[in-house]
């Protein structure tokens, strides 16, 4: 864990790690659309290393006398380099995004089954009160049901031993 991040609150961690999320998937976009964008070892430290983090660390400014000069000769710099073909390079890249991005998913997955287990939880807590409350309120309607009816029956009594 970086440094930065041991200070911040969990809240905070949360939502860096939520923004290295975001930037993997743009990452994992970007090389879908645009394959020659990015090598496999630029899309290692750009996981590793955030933009932010970079420019934070002073990496990310490009200055002039921090370059090699340019020591091959002049017959050379003419010449184009032959490439090679890159169609097996691609493929620990994809394999690497892949994992991230299942992780990512499996992550996903997890969260939101936590999420909905805690809205069952308290859904069921709920449902337990509201059906404890009414059983009382039934129980109380029941009591004065019992109570009108004691009443009642006196005040026929009582009738019937005027009328006698």
């Amino acid at each position: 864990m970086t440094k930065h991040c041991r200070l911040l609150d969990n809240s905070d961690t949360f939502i860096h790690e939520k923004r290295t999320d975001i930037r993997v998937l743009d990452l994992f976009a970007s090389t879908r659309r645009e394959p020659w964008s990015h090598t496999h070892q630029e899309n290692k430290k750009l996981l590793l290393h955030p933009p932010e983090e970079r420019m934070r660390r002073g990496q990310g400014k490009s200055t002039s006398n921090n370059r090699k000069p340019n020591k091959t000769t002049p017959e050379t710099r003419n010449h184009t380099p032959v490439r090679p073909e890159h169609h097996n390079a691609d493929e620990p890249e994809d394999n690497d995004l892949k994992r991230i991005f299942m992780k990512m998913i499996e992550d996903l997955k997890e969260d939101m089954r936590k999420s909905l287990k805690e809205m069952e939880e308290k859904t069921n807590k709920k449902i337990q009160d509201i059906n404890k409350s009414l059983k009382e309120t039934v129980q109380d309607l029941k009591t004065e049901i019992e109570t009108i009816k004691k009443a009642q029956s006196e005040g026929m009594l009582e009738i019937e031993n005027l009328d006698k």
